[in-house]
């Protein structure tokens, strides 16, 4: 049910659900979890919280240490955002397999590192083509390397894929408010405050 709520946008009954979950059974996915719906959200203090107890329990997964990065960052945090994000990229440099490549694609990307992350991005184009992982992680790819229309157009790719319109209020898509058609396209989607 959490799960639902959170792949249609309705964060507040996710988190509620989530943390309903957590108290039955402690379960760092599901930390991961609790913690990417509050970022979604806006909270992003109670989203570092959730990813270090998940952190801390010993978890080293790309996504984790990701959202984590990105909490950190969020926050102001830039240096221990740069030590995250560094550790995923190095990772995926040693032929760490379990490092999810869309994960340190986006680590490269707010490294500043955009060559690396849209090869990345480009060799995994046949596999994920249409997932909307791959779409979300494509549109802030694009954002973040200040390719404004192309960001757009994976922005517009993934509502059409499903993925809520509250995902791109995130402070990283905040340079593509200056395009009509980026404010048009959530604003059809049901998200008229961006």
């Amino acid at each position: 049910k959490a799960l639902i709520a959170f792949e249609t946008g309705a964060m507040d009954r996710a988190i509620s659900i989530f943390q309903q979950s957590l108290e039955i059974q402690p379960d760092p996915l599901q930390r991961v979890n609790l913690g990417t719906a509050y970022m979604m959200n806006g909270d992003y203090e109670q989203a570092r919280q959730q990813f270090l107890i998940a952190y801390q329990s010993g978890s080293r997964d790309s996504v984790l240490v990701l959202n984590l990065a990105d909490a950190e960052q969020l926050l102001g945090n830039q240096e221990q955002a740069r030590i995250l994000y560094t550790d995923i990229t190095k990772r995926q440099a040693e032929g760490d397999i379990a490092v999810d490549p869309i994960a340190a694609a986006q680590a490269h990307a707010q490294l500043g590192e955009f060559r690396a992350a849209l090869s990345l991005l480009k060799s995994m184009e046949t596999e994920w083509k249409g997932a909307p992982p791959y779409i979300f992680s494509s549109a802030l790819i694009y954002s973040l390397a200040g390719q404004d229309l192309t960001a757009i157009v994976e922005v517009e790719r993934a509502l059409e894929s499903g993925l809520p319109a509250s995902w791109f209020d995130l402070p990283w898509f905040d340079t593509l408010c200056r395009q009509e058609s980026f404010s048009l396209a959530l604003a059809n989607a049901g998200e008229t405050d961006r």
